[in-house]
């Protein structure tokens, strides 16, 4: 499970081009800001709905 999550922390990461948490929070910010949706394409598949 711990190795799922830390993987799944990666490719989060990856999706926005985040090197770490701490540039998370930008990343995000400015794909909205630019209406880029490549990186939320990209992380929709990761986090699936749940019921």
């Amino acid at each position: 499970m711990m190795l799922e999550l830390k993987e799944l922390y990666k490719n989060i990461l990856s999706a926005f081009d985040a090197e770490d948490i701490s540039e998370f929070s930008q990343k995000v910010f400015d794909c909205l800001i630019s209406g880029k949706t490549d990186a939320f394409e990209k992380y929709l598949p990761l986090c699936p709905k749940t019921a």
